[in-house]
């Protein structure tokens, strides 16, 4: 299965939503993606899971990555309405902390700091 990438701006906040499977095939096409949002100025990511249902290492060290990044010029980088396979692998790997990791998106766009 492919990774189809689709990106809305709402506000300050760019949501980024990922459909299909994050693995080592697919997660450069997600950081690159993230690079150029940055290098843009957008410093607030909402990365939608919603439809997300495969994430290997290669994903999760991108948004590992991203958040990083992000971080370092201000910005934040908050994981939203994962399903239950991908939210399983943000747990096991305790990254749902470290993100913050919400159920919806209008839950999450609540917890960007505007």
């Amino acid at each position: 299965m492919t990774l189809t990438i689709n990106v809305d701006y709402i506000g300050n906040t760019t949501v980024i939503a990922l459909d299909g499977e994050l693995d080592l095939h697919s997660y450069r096409d997600v950081a690159e993606l993230a690079a150029q949002n940055l290098t843009n100025g957008h410093l607030n990511v909402i990365i939608d899971l919603s439809r997300l249902n495969f994430c290997d290492s290669a994903g999760l060290r991108t948004f590992i990555r991203h958040r990083n990044n992000v971080q370092a010029k201000g910005g934040q980088l908050i994981l939203a309405a994962p399903q239950h396979v991908v939210r399983r692998v943000l747990e096991i790997s305790g990254l749902v902390d470290f993100f913050g990791c919400y159920e919806t998106i209008d839950e999450a766009r609540t917890c960007i700091e505007e």
